[in-house]
């Protein structure tokens, strides 16, 4: 994500992998951090499964993409739910789901040390990915998952899972 980092390694002979969770959502950005020197490009989770079949078509076996849990929707760098609750001098739960009734809009809200982050109610599923021999690896969030799916679909395709990934 840092690119001050990416130009200290870039000659080095290490695996290179970009990742900017909102930025990664088409060709133009692929094929500009691939020229740039990096091996593989992480895949925005806001681009619909056409584009990332889409992309990955153009780019064989250097794209890697979220394949299943929780979407990060939002993250900051501050303990949001203990300043509000500590504000209110209310309990500071570290899990909460948030559910706006006027807007329908749900979120799942976790807070670590390092600071909070904001999840849909609803985890992804993006299954149908795995028969996209196109794509370099795949990565499964596994926050708030029960390890038996983990398991199960680490089991899949177990060469092409880089990472099962719990973001907290």
């Amino acid at each position: 994500e840092d690119i001050g980092v990416f130009n200290i390694i870039k000659d080095l002979s290490v695996i290179k992998i970009w990742y900017q969770n909102h930025l990664g959502t088409n060709n133009n950005i692929v094929d500009y951090w691939l020229t740039e020197g990096c091996d593989y490009v992480i895949l925005s989770s806001d681009i619909t499964e056409q584009k990332i079949r889409d992309i990955s078509n153009l780019y064989p076996q250097k794209v890697i993409t979220n394949i299943f849990g929780y979407q990060n929707i939002m993250y900051a760098k501050r303990n949001l739910l203990s300043s509000y609750n500590q504000f209110y001098h209310l309990q500071s739960p570290t899990k909460l789901t948030i559910d706006d009734q006027h807007n329908l809009v749900h979120f799942k809200v976790y807070e670590e040390e390092a600071g909070t982050t904001f999840f849909p109610r609803n985890i992804y599923n993006g299954l149908s990915l795995l028969q996209n021999d196109n794509i370099a690896y795949y990565i499964i969030n596994s926050f708030d998952i029960e390890i038996k799916m983990l398991n199960l679909l680490q089991s899949i395709k177990k060469n092409k899972i880089m990472a099962i990934e719990n973001n907290m």
